[in-house]
């Protein structure tokens, strides 16, 4: 007798368990009693892609025709699940004047993340978004922040010395250079010889840098 077997065509998401392989009789008929020996193979393969289905089947008494089917993995859906360790945490830079960022750590292979509004070189803090999108098994993307911000910092302070003052005057008779008052201006200079004052530092760029005693 002739007959026909397909194997049927099957279809699972990316990382999901297979399916069980099925066939049926497209042509022809078996009688209820006869085995076929059939065999139902699927291609070797995980990735995102089409594969093939393999049918074979032995029975002496029957013309057997053989159909193979194919067996599709389609993207799954990226989750924040499927980034496993993936971290992006906020950090905070000291200024120096140099060009800051933060990054994603942790991607697994093939994975990538693309970054809005990730540098900054002065003071002050900005939230930013990093877009991940997987590889050629996912679809869509998950969306993560995390701040990133630049503090003040300590400025070099110029060296002082040589000031001259006349004893019994205030502290703030003598000049200091641009940048400089002291702490306690109307202290009086009651020691002859050298003393040392306690100053306050303020550098021009207030924006960047704080202001310091000295």
């Amino acid at each position: 007798a002739q007959i026909t077997l397909t194997a049927d065509d099957k279809a699972k998401t990316y990382g999901t368990l297979d399916e069980e392989l099925t066939y049926e009789v497209t042509n022809g008929q078996v009688y209820a009693a006869d085995d076929l020996n059939v065999i139902l193979t699927r291609q070797v393969g995980e990735e995102v892609g089409s594969y093939i289905i393999t049918i074979t089947a032995e029975n002496n008494n029957y013309d057997i025709t053989l159909k193979n089917g194919t067996y599709t993995i389609t993207p799954k859906e990226l989750t924040r699940n499927d980034l496993g360790n993936v971290s992006f945490e906020s950090d905070s830079f000291i200024y120096d004047g140099t060009e800051k960022v933060i990054e994603v750590t942790g991607l697994p292979q093939g994975f990538k993340a693309v970054y809005d509004d990730n540098t900054r070189t002065t003071v002050g803090s900005q939230n930013v978004i990093a877009v991940i999108t997987g590889n050629g098994n996912y679809t869509g993307e998950v969306t993560l922040t995390a701040t990133l911000e630049v503090t003040k910092a300590n400025p070099q302070v110029p060296l002082v010395d040589g000031l001259q003052g006349i004893k019994g005057n205030k502290v703030e008779s003598v000049i200091l250079p641009s940048g400089f008052t002291y702490i306690n201006p109307d202290q009086i200079l009651d020691t002859a010889g050298n003393i040392t004052l306690d100053v306050i530092y303020t550098p021009s760029d207030t924006n960047n840098y704080n202001s310091v005693q000295s």
